[in-house]
């Protein structure tokens, strides 16, 4: 029996408004993030710190600006340890968000693919390595 997509999508929904309730519970306020109020939480947890700060950036559920998470780093901590719990918490996210995707939105998106764009996303899933290397290589594109 195929699930449907409205569960996943309700299962979802679920998720990021306990997220945010547990969030609120902590006395944590997500609309009031800033590289400040970061840099004082990641360093409240002393030697914790590194890790606490990259499970922080690698969750994909709350939608922390990058640009706020990656100075953040190097606020908190000296330039290469930040660095490193930057890419480190960057990459983690971008994985979790990957699956999530994978796993919630590609029955949706299979239903709108049609024509050039069914032909495109098959060329792409044969190519996938090849493909994700050479988007990453033009500049500026995420």
């Amino acid at each position: 029996m195929k699930k449907s997509p409205w569960l996943k999508i309700s299962l979802l929904i679920g998720v990021v408004v306990l997220v945010l309730v547990v969030l609120r519970a902590l006395g944590i306020d997500v609309s009031q993030f800033s590289p400040e109020r970061i840099k004082d939480f990641v360093q409240s947890f002393g030697p914790w710190a590194p890790l606490v700060y990259i499970l922080s950036y690698a969750q994909p559920l709350i939608p922390l600006p990058a640009s706020v998470m990656t100075v953040s780093a190097g606020l908190a901590f000296e330039p290469f340890i930040g660095a490193c719990a930057a890419v480190t918490g960057a990459s983690l996210r971008a994985y979790f968000q990957f699956l999530i995707a994978r796993y919630f939105g590609r029955s949706v998106a299979e239903k709108f693919l049609k024509g050039k764009a069914q032909t495109l996303d098959q060329k792409i899933g044969e190519n996938a390595f090849k493909t994700v290397l050479l988007i990453r290589l033009i500049p500026n594109l995420p």
